[in-house]
């Protein structure tokens, strides 16, 4: 049998912990873990299994799944998308655990149905009627028959069939919708038994045993040591709703009518269980967010009642747009053979917006920053890339703006950072640019905001001249480990001595803090940075390309490009000290990020304890 599990980034821990039971009782079985989330905020080497983001699984419809739904709601509708995209390459049977489950004991009953030809193993949430304790059995038709915190699939072609129908029904109704009968995948599932005719119900006391089931489930250990439930052997806890303090009495923060002095032996499993998950990293991976604009209690911060709340920045109905996470040339070769369809797709629509119009265009869309439906302009000011048959095709990066607003490249980099980092309105932001609006702009929004430009030699560095500041970013005069996030656009490609330049951005970030840039891409084809200009040893500066020189707010002659920068630069950031450098690729016609390789770039600084260590090793780790 093959395992997996789906969760965020905060259920992490729990996940791992569950992988780990299942590598002790079924050493020979495969555990991997699906990623409702991106995996950002910390490394995935921390994780000891295979991580696989819900953008490998190839969703039609991924981002109106993530507008549309809650965090419950999407990682439980990811579920039939899982499990076809492990049957793709093995006819191995397949079986889901929730991330909260905990395995005492191997799955024997599982295994011998699957043996036995069945397609399907289900386990109800009850085996007998629960009238008192505050759970009445009513309760279970609104809810579900199953618990679908475990369900086991053979790969069969009934078993596929459903797979389909299944998929199609949780793209767009996997919604916690009582009133309408639904209650996320679990309300679907009722029909598996109808649809599946080898469906084989396992009415077992000894599996998913959580608080809805346990006033008719008593749990002891035999005199062996071996954990029973009403007789038969125990196999898998179900910690649902676990409460956050660990001094808490209560099995369940959902229903307190069960604590660990009422329930001794399922306490003891309890502390196990969360002796498990600290070894697992759970003080590190708890505390990293959901990266698709979920407030702490899962409230989908899309939806438009919530559109003005004061402790939020940026949150527009719809706002959410796909990204790509890439690591290395490697990941964006295969990028570039996976979505070859799609990338086509986008240069049509890119050059369909040609059609008709003259030497100003103009197209509908969303301003991001101005939170608003817009209309985009756009020309072929410094346009260089031609069509099949010779006509020229606009700069988008540089050149899609709104009226009196902002380029292309300027709202997609605003956007990415608000959308992946949600930032926290009292952080401590460096920007390397001052004499901007940009810096304006982030400076009307957050208080603790410090810009600086590069005046030159001739002022002194961290001078403030004419109310901007001077520093160089190769040597600059601020101090060390103060900032949570220091932004840059469109400045490294005009740094002579950029390694020098790395490494004063890495001292100058808190730990945990992030490095968030912005370079032209126009080299992102290959792995060598390419230096098209230097300055030798004696100061002079050394041409080995025509010259090339960009604007520049503190200096009409522009600022001389002296390299484009490749897939090598990701490598030199680990080599500076950052860990899990990332590209984070985008493109959207509905936003106006048009253009080819639009990419901002990710590394972080590490925490104090290192986070490149085994979890294994039972201390604790770094976490904010």
């Amino acid at each position: 049998m093959r395992f997996f599990s789906i969760c965020s980034n905060n259920y992490l821990a729990n996940a791992i912990a569950l992988g780990r039971q299942l590598e002790r009782f079924h050493p020979d079985s495969e555990f991997t873990i699906f990623l409702a989330d991106k995996p950002l905020g910390y490394d995935p080497a921390l994780v000891p299994f295979p991580l696989v983001p819900m953008q490998d699984l190839g969703l039609v419809d991924e981002r109106g799944m993530i507008v549309r739904y809650n965090i419950s709601e999407l990682n439980t509708a990811i579920k039939p998308f899982c499990f076809s995209y492990l049957f793709s390459d093995s006819d191995e049977p397949v079986v889901y655990m929730d991330p909260d489950t905990y395995p005492v004991s191997p799955l024997h009953e599982v295994s011998d149905a699957l043996g036995a030809g069945h397609d399907a193993v289900l386990t109800p949430h009850i085996l007998r009627p629960v009238e008192h304790g505050g759970f009445p059995t009513e309760n279970f038709l609104r809810l579900g028959i199953y618990n679908l915190g475990f369900l086991a699939l053979a790969a069969t072609p009934t078993t596929e069939n459903f797979l389909t129908w299944w998929a199609e029904k949780l793209e767009k109704d996997c919604v916690i919708d009582i009133p309408r009968g639904i209650f996320v995948d679990q309300k679907w599932a009722d029909f598996v038994p109808s649809f599946m005719e080898n469906c084989k119900v396992l009415r077992h006391a000894g599996y998913n045993v959580a608080y809805w089931n346990l006033q008719n489930r008593r749990i002891a250990r035999d005199g062996d040591g071996t954990l029973t439930s009403n007789g038969e052997a125990l196999r898998f806890v179900h910690f649902s709703g676990l409460p956050d303090d660990p001094a808490c009495e209560h099995i369940s923060k959902r229903h307190t009518a069960f604590t660990k002095s009422n329930v001794p032996v399922l306490g003891e499993v309890l502390e196990e269980y969360r002796q498990a998950t600290r070894d697992a990293g759970d003080q590190l991976f708890s505390t990293v967010e959901f990266s698709y604009f979920l407030s702490p209690n899962g409230t989908n911060l899309h939806a438009p009642e919530l559109e003005t709340k004061s402790d939020r920045v940026l949150r527009q109905p719809g706002s959410y747009m796909v990204t790509r996470l890439l690591r290395s040339f490697d990941d964006y070769q295969d990028y570039q053979r996976r979505n070859r369809t799609e990338i086509e797709s986008r240069r049509r629509a890119e050059l369909s917006l040609l059609e008709g119009q003259s030497e100003i265009l103009s197209f509908p869309g969303y301003d991001f920053i101005a939170g608003q439906h817009t209309t985009f302009v756009s020309s072929y000011l410094y346009a260089y890339d031609r069509t099949p048959s010779g006509d020229l095709i606009p700069n988008w990066r540089e050149h899609i703006a709104t009226p009196g607003g902002y380029c292309n490249r300027i709202r997609g980099f605003v956007h990415v950072f608000f959308q992946e980092f949600q930032p926290p309105l009292d952080s401590h932001i460096y920007l390397t640019e001052q004499a901007t609006d940009l810096y304006r702009w982030f400076g009307d929004r957050f208080p603790n905001v410090t810009g600086s430009e590069h005046l030159g030699a001739s002022h002194p560095a961290g001078s403030t001249v004419d109310g901007l500041r001077n520093e160089n970013v190769e040597n600059l005069t601020l101090e060390s480990n103060q900032f949570d996030f220091i932004l840059s656009l469109d400045v490294f490609e005009h740094v002579v001595d950029y390694k020098s330049a790395l490494s004063e951005m890495l001292r100058c970030l808190k730990p945990g803090g992030y490095f968030v840039f912005a370079i032209p891409t126009n080299g992102m084809d290959r792995y060598e940075n390419c230096t098209r200009a230097y300055v030798d040893a004696t100061g002079e500066t050394i041409h080995l390309m025509e010259p090339e020189y960009h604007g520049n707010p503190v200096d009409d002659d522009g600022a001389l490009c002296y390299r484009y920068y490749g897939w090598q630069l990701l490598d030199e950031l680990t080599q500076t000290g950052f860990q899990n450098p990332v590209a984070i690729e985008y493109w959207s016609d509905a936003f106006g990020y048009l253009g080819p390789d639009q990419m901002l770039f990710v590394a972080q600084k590490p925490y104090a304890t290192s986070l490149g260590r085994s979890l294994d090793d039972g201390a604790p780790l770094g976490g904010s």
